[in-house]
C-alpha cells in the first residue's frame, strides 16, 4: 500500500512538473522508469511443501489363545495293608479318690446349731474405699440375713462375724472393720438393720458387715459365732459360709 501511494506522488509529482516545466514526452517516460526501478521488487511467493500423508497403521496380528491346559492328577490305587487284631488285656480299674464335698455357699441358708439360720445373700463386693474410709488391703462389704429359730430373744454383736483365709500356705483370720461397717449401715440402714439390734425369736433381721483383707487372701470364709452374752468366751455355734 506504501508502494502504491508512493507512486501516486511520484506520478503527480512529475505531472506538476511537466506542467510547469513542459519537458518532453520522453523525459516524462524516463523520470516514470526511474522511479518505478527505485521501488523494491515484491518477493517472489514460495509455494508450502507437498503434504506428504502419513504411513498406513497395520493392526496388531490376531493372539492366538493359548492351548487348554489338562490338570496333572495323580491317581492313588489303594492298597490292602495288614490291620493287627486287637487282643484284649486285663487292665486295672483305677482307684476312686475320695473327693471333699463343698459347703454350701452364697445363697444357702447355713444352720448355726438350733439357734440361728443364716444366708450370704450376694457376692462380696470388694472396694478400696467404704465413704470416707480407705483399706489397708481391699474391703470385702458382705450382705446377709440372720434367722433366729429359738424362742429367745439374742443381741447380735459386730464381733461375732470374722472372715478367714489362707495367704502363702497359712490360715488367717480377720475381724469386723467396725468404723467402715457403720459408714454402710448408715448408707444402707433403711434396708439393714442397726449391727448390735436384737433378733426377737421366730424373727429375721438384714445386716451388713465390711472386713479390710489382704488383696492375696485366698479361700474365703465367712464366719458367725454368736454369742448368748457378749461376755462369753465360748460361743452357741458356728457357721462357716464359703464366699467364693
Amino acid at each position: 500500500m506504501k508502494k502504491l501511494i508512493s507512486l501516486v506522488f511520484a506520478f503527480l509529482i512529475v505531472f506538476i512538473t511537466s506542467c510547469q516545466s513542459q519537458i518532453s514526452q520522453e523525459k516524462l517516460e524516463e523520470i516514470v522508469q526511474s522511479t518505478i526501478n527505485s521501488f523494491t521488487p515484491i518477493p517472489t511467493f514460495t509455494s508450502q511443501p507437498t503434504y506428504t500423508p502419513l504411513p498406513s497403521f497395520t493392526p496388531f496380528p490376531t493372539l492366538t489363545p493359548a492351548p487348554t491346559q489338562t490338570p496333572w492328577i495323580k491317581i492313588v490305587t489303594p492298597t490292602n495293608t495288614f490291620t493287627p487284631e486287637f487282643t484284649p488285656t486285663n487292665t486295672i480299674p483305677p482307684t476312686a479318690t475320695a473327693t471333699k464335698t463343698p459347703l454350701p455357699g452364697i445363697g444357702s441358708d447355713i444352720k448355726c446349731g438350733n439357734y440361728f439360720t443364716i444366708r450370704v445373700t450376694e457376692k462380696p463386693i470388694p472396694a478400696e474405699y467404704v465413704y470416707g474410709e480407705r483399706s489397708n488391703g481391699l474391703f470385702y462389704i458382705i450382705k446377709f440375713s440372720i434367722t433366729n429359730n429359738s424362742t429367745s430373744t439374742y443381741q447380735i454383736w459386730d464381733d461375732y462375724f470374722f472372715i478367714e483365709g489362707v495367704l502363702d500356705g497359712k490360715d488367717f483370720l480377720y475381724e469386723v472393720h467396725s468404723d467402715a461397717s457403720w459408714e454402710m449401715y448408715w448408707a444402707s440402714r433403711y434396708s439393714v438393720n442397726n449391727l448390735s439390734d436384737e433378733i426377737g425369736g421366730g424373727l429375721s433381721s438384714s445386716r451388713i458387715v465390711v472386713f479390710d483383707v489382704n488383696p492375696d487372701l485366698k479361700e474365703l470364709t465367712f464366719l458367725f459365732e454368736p454369742k448368748d452374752n457378749m461376755f462369753d468366751s465360748k460361743p452357741l455355734c458356728q457357721a462357716k459360709i464359703p464366699l467364693e
